[in-house]
């Protein structure tokens, strides 16, 4: 029986921290669902720049409606037994995944704002308010 993850949470709340760990600890495999955005781009030869990777989401989500990233990772899921999955974005994303995982677990991530905005990067909006207002 396969074991499934899912870490949701909004911009720098910790997701990928909490999911390292769980790989460390307890050898899972971690997708990113934007890693099948990455895979799309590439094929295209294209760049997988965040800004390429949202546009291609997009573009499938009116096509094939808003779980299709979510659809195609847990495609790429088949291939392992123990997975934990991060970046995952609307409510579709859970639905599917509840509907479609019969051993799922969901986690959601949260911390203060400030410790968000103090793990901004350079390509983050450098203001709290354009930060908060876009993550």
């Amino acid at each position: 029986m396969k074991h499934i993850i899912g870490i949701t949470g909004l911009i720098h709340s910790g997701k990928d921290f909490a999911a390292d760990y769980i790989v460390n600890k307890y050898n899972y495999i971690k997708l990113n669902m934007s890693d099948v955005l990455k895979d799309e781009l590439e094929k295209q030869f294209k760049e997988p720049t965040k800004m390429n990777m949202s546009i291609l989401a997009d573009e499938w989500r009116k096509i094939y409606g808003y779980d299709i990233v979510m659809k195609r990772t847990l495609e790429k899921a088949k291939n392992y037994e123990k997975i934990i999955i991060t970046g995952i974005r609307s409510p579709e994303e859970i639905d599917y995944l509840k509907s479609n995982v019969s051993s799922l677990k969901l986690i959601s991530i949260e911390t203060s704002k400030e410790t968000r905005f103090s793990r901004r990067i350079n390509t983050d909006p450098q203001t709290s308010k354009e930060f908060f207002c876009k993550g």
